[in-house]
């Protein structure tokens, strides 16, 4: 029964969402989104700082064993594919879904790894939860018995916003880099 229940969380943890985050890839992008102010190492951070440009927003946490730093990996691509002008008009966040341990100085530590301009971002639990429902991402923890103690499953998506800070559209995690790298260019030139 034991190799059931493994491989039954093994496949939630690796499609990189639980069992109701398929709402997202239905949803209208219309009803997705919406302002928000959370926390970074610099301090308040909230998504009207960065009318103008185009931002990529991604939910994740940095204790993540795999979904995230794949997803980032694929952001990071995306991101570098693009010349040095279009790089200065997107601003990429990472919201963290595990504040408990996310702090501001960890988040920033850890987006460095991947796009030194990526500002993470952490919150109270309350506050997270309710901006990441805005966005339709659905999350939990999840106890295991691991050094960690928990894991977070959750959603992953990548929210595209348009210099008018509404969402331009969002891509699932299987997307790839060209077709990340695609949909921020044409964000850039809405």
């Amino acid at each position: 029964m034991k190799p059931l229940i493994i491989t039954l969380f093994l496949g939630l943890l690796l499609s990189g969402c639980d069992s109701n985050s398929d709402q997202t890839t239905s949803a209208n992008p219309a009803t997705l989104g919406g302002a928000f102010t959370l926390q970074s190492t610099t301090g308040k951070v909230s998504l009207a700082d960065f009318k103008g440009k185009v931002v990529v927003l991604y939910f994740g946490y940095t204790s993540c064993p795999d979904i995230c730093p794949t997803s980032l990996a694929i952001l990071t691509s995306a991101f570098h594919s693009l010349d040095k002008e279009q790089q200065q008009e997107i601003q990429p966040l990472l919201i963290s879904l595990d504040p408990e341990r996310d702090t501001a100085e960890k988040l920033k530590d850890y987006t460095a790894y991947f796009i030194p301009k990526m500002i993470g971002l952490t919150g109270s639990l309350d506050t997270v939860k309710r901006i990441a429902k805005q966005y339709k991402v659905n999350f939990r923890k999840t106890d295991t018995d691991s050094a960690l103690g928990y894991v977070v499953d959750h959603a992953s998506i990548y929210f595209i916003i348009g210099r008018d800070g509404k969402l331009f559209t969002h891509l699932m995690h299987n997307a790839n880099p060209e077709e990340v790298a695609e949909k921020m260019k044409q964000a850039l030139a809405n």
